[in-house]
């Protein structure tokens, strides 16, 4: 019985510490052991850092995860293209 109380002491350690390492504020270090509240605080960033929807370049909205995979990666396909490429055969 005694090695399943520690077995069991060792895993809520774990599990703090994984909820821990999911908040970043200074409160932790206050020793707050409310685990319910950890996973809640760390659902409701979750959701805070969620982006539910892009505008792509004529303005419409897209809210499906493949639509807006294509808009970011049109937009930074064309952020980081140069408007005034050179050949670099001509280098050589």
């Amino acid at each position: 019985m005694k090695k399943l109380k520690q077995e069991l002491a060792e895993a809520l350690r774990e599990e703090e510490l994984f909820w821990r390492q999911k908040c970043r504020e200074e409160w932790l270090k206050a020793g707050d052991r409310n685990t319910k509240f950890f996973y809640n605080y760390v659902k409701g960033r979750r959701m805070q850092n969620r982006i539910l929807m892009l505008l792509d370049k004529l303005g419409n909205e897209h809210f499906s995860e493949g639509a807006k995979g294509h808009i970011a990666v049109e937009f930074f396909r064309d952020l980081f293209t140069s408007s005034n490429p050179f050949d670099l055969e001509s280098l050589f």
